[in-house]
């Protein structure tokens, strides 16, 4: 019984070693992005600074998995109020897509705000490519007036607009609440 004992230790470290090869492996393979931040020249916000350190992407089997997690420091560059603004985030080579869209903002002309990226995306690897990048595109900016600024590729402009209409009518509600009480 000694030796089914001896053997059952035995067979268990091959297992033990796979493992810890796997994810000795997976550590190596993963790599730092190569973002880029598109704002058109007449963008009505204005890019101050940008964090991508803790974004990732990961070779698994033939894809990248591309964790983005990103913090993007933005200035009011306008005469308006931005009360909603929304950012496409891509995996260019015929990868993932995602978005990022923050209602309710207040942000006064001039005044600096941050946004939080933060998406899983999931592009295929290839060859001879500098290593897997990512695109953070401004899709759309919501302003105090309800006027809109941008390509409106994601189709958030509707949905933007009814949170701000949402927002507005809750806030009324609340003053109402306040005034009365």
């Amino acid at each position: 019984r000694t030796g089914d004992h001896h053997d059952g230790v035995h067979a268990m470290k091959p297992a033990r070693w796979i493992v810890a090869v796997c994810l000795i492996a997976a550590a190596a393979s993963a790599q730092a992005l190569h973002p880029r931040i598109e704002l058109p020249k007449d963008s009505p916000v204005g890019l101050l600074s940008v964090d991508f350190s803790n974004s990732r992407a990961t070779a698994r089997g033939g894809m990248y998995v591309v964790d983005v997690q990103a913090s993007l420091s933005l200035r009011n560059s306008t005469q308006r109020r931005i009360r909603g603004i929304a950012f496409a985030v891509y995996a260019p080579e015929v990868g993932g897509k995602g978005s990022v869209s923050v209602p309710s903002l207040d942000v006064p002309p001039g005044e600096t705000f941050s946004v939080r990226v933060e998406n899983h995306l999931v592009r295929p690897l290839t060859s001879g490519a500098a290593g897997p990048s990512v695109e953070v595109k401004l899709d759309g900016v919501l302003f105090e007036d309800l006027g809109f600024y941008g390509p409106d590729t994601l189709n958030l402009q509707r949905q933007m607009t009814r949170w701000e209409l949402e927002a507005r009518r809750d806030r009324e509600y609340f003053k109402s609440v306040l005034k009365n009480a």
